[in-house]
């Protein structure tokens, strides 16, 4: 799916994105079929220590990529691009899952009070409003980011998950990825989003958020469980989007 929708998109999005060069079919009992392409310049952001500026400045150029991700017209892809087969817009079968996530942090001394995020869990929609389904990236939070150098924007990688859906699943990297004082930027580059969408993107972060926190301390991935728990703060500080 990404060999046959990144290259009929990458010429209109803001920042780059992996192109398919080399694509390679099950043969000679190597069961998978796979893909390559040029290294892009940048790391991902989950491994720059971004501080709180750096977010600021990337928050308008993340609203511009979604803004104009969702704004592509699906039927002229030229892919048969699937639905939402896993139901990232239904967060409602993963709500147990998230609570014994949290748990297994709290019990590693990772999360000091589990109260808020039990009670984002019990408040927060677990479906967005309907919406017309837009092309969407799908896995879209820090890791999966590129910055340069200077902790600049350049690139989105790790288009497995791209399909047709809900907006709203990709609007979890507006709270998971930026703090509150950086959101208004990201919302005046993106545009109008309706508050229940909102609510619903910003469980979807704390779900992102607790996995890779579970991740990274299993994994002793220093860089990563340092990028989940500034994540987890920020989901935790509210912004409205009216």
């Amino acid at each position: 799916m990404e060999a046959d929708v990144l290259p009929a998109v990458a010429g209109a999005l803001p920042l780059a994105v992996p192109l398919p060069r080399w694509l390679g079919r099950p043969a000679g009992g190597y069961p998978w079929a796979f893909a390559g392409y040029e290294r892009l310049p940048g790391r991902p952001a989950s491994d720059a220590g971004l501080d709180a500026r750096r977010r600021q400045a990337a928050a308008p150029r993340l609203g511009r990529f979604l803004r104009t991700l969702h704004g592509l017209d699906p039927g002229a892809l030229g892919a048969d691009v699937p639905g939402d087969t896993i139901r990232r817009a239904d967060m409602g079968g993963r709500l147990p899952m998230m609570a014994g996530r949290i748990e297994r942090l709290t019990a590693a001394g990772l999360v000091a009070d589990p109260a808020p995020l039990h009670r984002l869990l019990a408040e927060a929609p677990a479906r967005p409003p309907r919406a017309p389904a837009r092309l969407c990236h799908g896995d879209l939070y820090a890791r999966h980011l590129l910055v340069d150098g200077e902790g600049r924007l350049t690139g989105v990688i790790d288009w497995g998950d791209v399909h047709l859906g809900n907006p709203a699943v990709d609007l979890a990297v507006a709270h998971g990825f930026l703090a509150p004082a950086a959101r208004p930027a990201f919302l005046a580059a993106y545009g109008p989003v309706d508050p229940a969408a909102w609510a619903f993107a910003r469980l979807r972060a704390l779900h992102f958020a607790v996995a890779l926190m579970l991740y990274g301390h299993e994994a002793g991935d220093a860089g990563l469980l340092a990028e989940a728990r500034a994540s987890l703060g920020f989901v935790l500080d509210v912004h409205s989007p009216a």
